[in-house]
C-alpha cells in the first residue's frame, strides 16, 4: 500500500533530475498559477473593476480565442524557428508580465482587450517548456516527463485562483493596482 502512495512522488521526480528540469517545471508552475487565475477570476475582475458586460465578455472570448488559435497554429513553428526555444520561452513570459501588469492598471476596456491580444503569445510558454522537456528524456521517459509537467500545470491551476484572490481581496479599495 505504501509502495502504490509513493508511486506519483517516484514518477515527479523526473522533474529534480537536472537543473534545466527543475528550472522548467518551476516556470511552468508559476506560470499555470497566473494562468489558471486569469483564466477563472479575469472576467470578475473585468466585471467588478472596468465595469465588463455582457458585450465586451463576449468580444474579449472572442479575440482570445481567434488569436490564441492563430498564434498557436500558424506562429509557434516560425517564432521557434526564428528565436529558438529559450528565446521563444523569455518572450512568451515577458508578453504575460506586461499583460498582467495591464490588467493590473487599465483603467478603460480597450487596454484589456489589446492585451488580451499580446496574451496570446504568453499561450507559447507551457508548449515550449512541454517540448524542451521532451527533446531531453530517451523516448522510453516521454510519458513520465509529459505526465509530470501536466501534475505541475494541474497543481498549479489548484493553487493559482486561491492565492489570487486573497491577494485581490487584500488589496482591494488600497492604493495597489488589482
Amino acid at each position: 500500500v505504501k509502495r502504490r502512495m509513493m508511486r506519483p512522488l517516484r514518477e515527479l521526480s523526473i522533474l529534480n533530475r537536472n537543473q534545466l528540469f527543475r528550472l522548467l517545471a518551476t516556470l511552468s508552475f508559476f506560470s499555470g498559477i497566473v494562468s489558471s487565475a486569469d483564466q477563472s477570476l479575469l472576467i470578475y475582475y473585468l466585471e467588478d473593476r472596468l465595469r465588463f458586460n455582457d458585450k465586451d465578455v463576449s468580444l474579449l472570448f472572442v479575440i482570445l480565442g481567434s488569436l490564441g488559435i492563430l498564434v498557436q497554429g500558424v506562429f509557434l513553428r516560425p517564432l521557434n524557428e526564428l528565436m529558438g526555444e529559450k528565446s521563444l520561452l523569455i518572450f512568451a513570459f515577458s508578453c504575460q508580465t506586461i499583460v498582467n501588469l495591464v490588467y493590473g492598471f487599465a483603467t478603460v476596456k480597450a487596454a484589456v482587450f489589446m492585451a488580451v491580444g499580446l496574451g496570446s503569445f504568453g499561450g507559447l510558454a507551457f508548449p515550449t517548456i512541454s517540448a524542451m522537456k521532451s527533446y531531453n528524456v530517451e523516448e522510453h521517459e516521454q510519458g513520465r516527463i509529459q505526465g509530470a509537467l501536466y501534475s505541475v500545470s494541474s497543481l498549479a491551476s489548484a493553487v493559482g485562483p486561491v492565492s489570487l484572490r486573497f491577494i485581490y481581496y487584500q488589496t482591494k479599495g488600497s492604493t495597489f493596482p488589482g
